[in-house]
């Protein structure tokens, strides 16, 4: 258990890294290619390339103990910069897979644990220190065993018809 909490805070403290190290400070570069947040009109997609996802366990209730899982799905464009949208419903297809360890310290998948679908509505659902995110709860999860870990992909449908579809490969799948 201390050593999920452990690399679960890791992973957060590292995130948080990542994200204030991506945006390029001082260029002297309008980019106007953007959605601003804030600004009305419809959400422009076509700046989309990838869609990065990350998975952490969080406790959502008065009781000590993680509760499930936030997801958290990020638009990007070329430049791995998220893509700023707001009001515009984008559905995410959820799957959520167990991982079983494997030759050479590769993880193979085990057995699906869960398939749904959420609404995002705006990019910061993509962001852990915007309260944003999908909750998925443990009681979802059809766990069988001691299968601590696993995997999660999220295809994410825009407006203009095209699809997305990333994952992250650390996913706690119980408390």
């Amino acid at each position: 258990m201390k050593r999920t909490i452990f690399l679960g805070c890791c992973l957060l403290i590292l995130g948080v890294i990542i994200a204030g190290c991506s945006s390029p400070a001082g260029t002297g570069q309008n980019d106007t290619s953007r959605q601003k947040p804030g600004i009305a009109g419809p959400a422009d997609f076509s700046q989309v390339s990838y869609v990065d996802v990350f998975v952490i366990g969080k406790d959502w209730d008065s009781v000590p103990g993680n509760d499930g899982i936030v997801i958290y799905p990020d638009l990007k464009d070329a430049n791995q910069q998220s893509v700023l949208w707001e009001g515009t419903p984008l559905a995410a297809d959820i799957e959520i897979w167990s991982t079983v360890p494997g030759g050479d310290f590769k993880e193979t998948f085990g057995e699906q644990v869960y398939n749904g679908t959420a609404n995002i509505t705006s990019w910061k659902d993509g962001k852990i220190l915007m309260g944003g995110g999908i909750k998925v709860p443990f009681s979802s999860m059809n766990v069988t065993g001691k299968l601590a870990t696993g995997m999660t992909f999220v295809t994410i449908h825009t407006t203009d018809g095209k699809v997305y579809t990333g994952y992250s490969g650390t996913t706690p799948l119980m408390p």
